[in-house]
């Protein structure tokens, strides 16, 4: 018998999660992610936070010019 990785509430429960956000890839040059990582901790963020963040600023600024 093999073991099941996910009982199904859980295999739900992740279906549900991944139907409900918007998944954004990008690639940079080697060494780009370790630095913004670095950053982003500096400033107690997670990456994720701070690429959101820096894009909505972003954004923000596009905007009142």
């Amino acid at each position: 018998m093999t073991k099941r990785r996910y009982t199904p509430a859980q295999a739900r429960a992740a279906q549900k999660y991944f139907e409900s956000t918007d998944e954004l890839r990008v690639r940079m040059k080697k060494g780009s992610k370790d630095r913004l990582k670095a950053h982003a901790e500096a400033h107690g963020e997670t990456l994720k936070e701070f690429v959101e963040r820096a894009l909505e600023n972003q954004i923000q600024a596009d905007n009142e010019t």
